[in-house]
């Protein structure tokens, strides 16, 4: 293909017959004997503790091989070097920083079973303040709280952008 084609240029590619005909394979459609699905519990909250995780009813789901927690697993941070100030656990153990956090792992027979089962699990939270930059310009609330509470803030807060740009 010459570059002038990938820049701009129509390029066209082998597999789209096949997959918009229904010939083809998407890598969902691959199954394996005893494979495994899972399906993450996410936090609903965008700053808040976790003050108890309840896995009870989840673990009765039919079809349920596990439901790991962030101390079941003991994973260390991610850490990105350009962003070393940032690290945080694969699976929320105590806090959770944003709506969509992970703080638990289904693993079931079925992806069906798994997402039941994650949506049987119930997470307890208690609130926290939202950080400064979170909060809406002029709200005076002077309780203060960080995302990541072991690092020094960061200059991004600091930035605010204009309807436009």
């Amino acid at each position: 293909m010459a570059v002038s084609a990938s820049l701009g240029g129509i390029v066209k590619r082998r597999e789209d017959p096949r997959l918009v005909t229904g010939t083809g394979r998407f890598t969902d459609d691959v199954r394996l004997d005893g494979c495994l699905h899972a399906v993450f519990v996410r936090s609903t909250m965008a700053h808040a503790r976790i003050t108890g995780v309840d896995i009870q009813a989840a673990a009765h789901v039919p079809g349920v091989a596990g439901i790991f927690l962030a101390r079941d697993l003991q994973l260390k941070p991610q850490e990105f070097p350009s962003l070393d100030l940032m690290a945080r656990p694969p699976l929320a153990a105590e806090v959770v920083r944003f709506v969509g956090d992970a703080i638990a792992v289904v693993v079931a027979e079925t992806p069906g079973q798994a997402t039941d089962a994650a949506a049987a699990v119930v997470v307890d939270y208690s609130p926290l303040a939202l950080p400064s930059f979170m909060r809406p310009r002029g709200t005076t609330s002077r309780r203060r709280s960080c995302l990541a509470p072991t690092t020094t803030p960061s200059p991004a807060p600091r930035w605010w952008c204009a309807a436009g740009s």
